[in-house]
């Protein structure tokens, strides 16, 4: 603030005016002007490396916006939970029964243990 003030005054000072009042309206005026550049400023921001950027993802934020439900659906789903295998024993068992009932033959029961046990 001082750094406005005493310009104002060295001003007014060089006019012959040295007052309270015309001190104040100084700043009004010069506040006034800062406050213009400021909003010159906003509208036309400087081209720094933020505002680059800004200005090149911009464009592509609706199509993220559209992505994101999508994602977001599919990582909200839960995990298929995996069915609990059979052992290799219980395997064999099974097709031993298979093969005792003379449902296949003694030949495929032990191609498929060799199979199972990766003999």
């Amino acid at each position: 603030m001082l750094c406005l003030i005493i310009p104002i005054l060295i001003y007014n000072a060089s006019f012959g005016i040295i007052s309270l009042a015309s001190t104040i309206i100084s700043l009004i005026f010069v506040g006034g002007l800062y406050l213009l550049i400021g909003l010159l400023l906003v509208k036309n921001p400087p081209a720094t490396a933020k505002n680059v950027a800004y200005q090149y993802t911009a464009p592509a934020t609706p199509v993220q916006n559209a992505y994101n439900p999508q994602a977001n659906n599919y990582y909200a789903e839960p995990a298929q939970p995996v069915p609990p295998t059979q052992s290799i024993a219980d395997e064999i068992i099974k097709l031993k029964s298979l093969m005792d009932q003379g449902i296949i033959t003694p030949e495929e029961f032990e191609a498929k243990k060799k199979e199972l046990l990766n003999i």
